[in-house]
């Protein structure tokens, strides 16, 4: 039983760095991504 809960821990643990790197990876794009149209828009 123990071995299973754990695995089953580590599965909801890694599912949830798979969700962090993903919603880090939006947020990194919509970061990037709308900077040099405001610096054009400033320039």
């Amino acid at each position: 039983m123990v071995w299973i809960t754990k695995k089953y821990h580590f599965h909801v643990l890694s599912s949830l760095a798979n969700l962090l790197l993903d919603v880090s990876v939006w947020i990194i794009a919509l970061w990037c991504s709308p900077q040099p149209n405001l610096n054009t828009n400033l320039k």
